[in-house]
């Protein structure tokens, strides 16, 4: 049996929306809140989200990070085909969504995971490229300075 899991960090044992009104969150945060679904067959799109709320993505993105850092649990998925209860493939769309299960919460921090590895390797290999170009251009670099 999969556990349900509500919004917010300390809401795990529900599966109840939260109540918002006690926390401070600004106007954006709130229509963010009001527009994102629980569960991944449910996630919306960035562009989808900016066209309901009338907001800009930078702003919907920094709001979504200010909700996780508050605890919230959005998640992003990627598109995926899954096997449905009848044994047929579905697609899910990729977007944000508020965590169902333990499992969505799970794969989210995996798939993170996965992009910060990603991220830190392309940083290595810009070291290692300017490390070269600067060296072959000016001689030995400094060791200090």
């Amino acid at each position: 049996m999969v556990e349900k899991i509500g919004h917010f960090k300390d809401d795990f044992a529900s599966a109840n929306p939260i109540d918002i009104s006690k926390y401070e969150l600004n106007e954006l945060e709130i229509k963010v809140i009001q527009n994102i679904s629980v569960g991944h067959k449910n996630a919306i799109g960035l562009s989808e989200l900016c066209k309901r709320i009338n907001g800009n993505e930078r702003k919907i993105r920094l709001a979504i990070e200010s909700l996780r850092n508050q605890g919230y649990l959005i998640l992003f998925g990627q598109k995926l085909k899954i096997k449905s209860i009848n044994e047929e493939f579905i697609t899910v769309p990729s977007g944000y969504y508020f965590a169902e299960t333990q499992e969505d919460v799970e794969e989210f921090i995996n798939y993170m995971r996965s992009r910060i590895i990603a991220e830190c390797l392309i940083l290595r290999n810009i070291k290692l490229a300017t490390t070269k170009k600067f060296t072959r251009q000016f001689g030995q670099l400094p060791l200090m300075g």
